[in-house]
C-alpha cells in the first residue's frame, strides 16, 4: 500500500504531519485528485484552535486545484488528467433538501477538512464528484484558481442574497473574503461602496478593486463617517467579513431602518 504525506487534525492545536494510505480505489460518483495547489482559509485555523468542532482524526483543508487521477463507475463530466476546482460542501443530490434546492442543508453533506479528509496531502477523495468539481483551463494559474471556489464565492453569495441595484453597501474587513465582497458588491450594481478597515494595505487594495470610500478605523468613527455618506441614514447592506467582536458592533450601528447586517466571517466573542 502507497503512503501519502497530509496533514492530519487530531484535536485543538494538534496538527501533525502524517503518512496515510493513498486513495486508489474510487468508490461510485468518486474521483480521486492529485492536489496541485491549496490555500488556508480562516475556517482551518479555527478548525485548530478548536473554535469549530471537527470530527477527528481529519485531513485539513477546503482550498484547492487538483488534476482528475482516476474516477469511479457513473462519473461522466470528468476524466484522468483533468484540471478542477472544488467545493468545500458536497451534497447528495437525493435528499429533501437536495431535491427541493438548497444543496446548503443535505442530510448527507460532506464538509471536506471538518467530517471528511480535505485537501493537505498530495491525493484526495471526491464524493459526488460531478456535484463539487468544476474544470478549469490549464492557463489559470493555480494560486488565482484556488480561490474561486470558497473565498470568492462565499462573498459572491452574501452579496447575491442581500445586495440590490442601487445600495448603499458597507463591507467590513477587507481581507480576501471582504475583499471579494467589494468586487462582488459593484457588480451587482451597488451604487456606494464603503470598505473599512486598520490596515494600509487592505484600504489600497480595496479603493483597487471597486470601493467607492475607505475609512481607517483607527483614524475615523465608522458609524459618524457612513451617516455622512449616506444621507444621515446608514447603509442598505454591512457585509461584515473580519469575525472581529467591535467591528460586528460597528456594523450594527451602521445599517439604516431595515437594512440588512450579514455576517461573513465566523465571531468567536461577541
Amino acid at each position: 500500500m502507497k503512503l501519502l504525506k497530509a496533514a492530519v487534525l487530531h484535536g485543538a492545536q494538534d496538527l501533525r504531519i502524517e503518512e496515510v494510505p493513498t486513495p486508489m480505489s474510487p468508490r461510485p460518483y468518486e474521483a480521486i485528485l492529485r492536489i496541485e495547489y491549496v490555500a488556508i482559509c480562516g475556517t482551518d485555523v479555527h478548525l485548530y484552535t478548536g473554535h469549530i468542532p471537527a470530527k477527528t482524526p481529519v485531513i485539513l483543508g477546503h482550498e484547492y486545484v487538483g488534476r482528475v487521477l482516476v474516477v469511479g463507475p457513473g462519473i461522466r463530466k470528468f476524466k484522468p488528467g483533468d484540471r478542477v476546482i472544488g467545493s468545500y460542501v458536497v451534497s447528495c443530490g437525493n435528499c429533501k433538501f437536495c431535491t427541493i434546492g438548497k444543496p446548503q442543508l443535505c442530510e448527507r453533506r460532506i464538509l471536506f477538512g471538518i467530517n471528511f479528509d480535505g485537501s493537505f496531502a498530495q491525493f484526495m477523495r471526491v464524493p459526488f464528484a460531478e456535484r463539487a468539481l468544476v474544470k478549469i483551463p490549464n492557463d489559470l494559474e493555480s494560486r488565482d484558481a484556488v480561490l474561486i471556489p470558497d473565498m470568492f464565492l462565499t462573498a459572491f453569495y452574501a452579496v447575491e442574497r442581500s445586495v440590490r441595484p442601487g445600495d448603499y453597501v458597507l463591507v467590513s474587513g477587507l481581507g480576501a473574503v471582504g475583499l471579494s465582497a467589494v468586487v462582488a458588491a459593484k457588480y451587482s450594481g451597488a451604487s456606494l461602496v464603503i470598505g473599512v478597515d486598520i490596515r494600509d494595505k487592505s484600504l489600497q487594495l480595496a479603493k483597487e478593486v471597486g470601493a467607492d470610500y475607505v475609512i481607517d478605523a483607527r483614524k475615523e468613527n465608522v458609524v459618524d463617517k457612513v451617516r455622512q455618506l449616506t444621507d444621515g441614514l446608514g447603509v442598505h447592506v454591512a457585509l461584515e467579513a473580519s469575525g472581529a467582536s467591535p467591528a460586528v458592533k460597528t456594523t450594527l450601528e451602521a445599517i439604516r431602518p431595515s437594512g440588512k447586517h450579514v455576517q461573513i466571517g465566523i465571531v468567536e466573542n461577541l
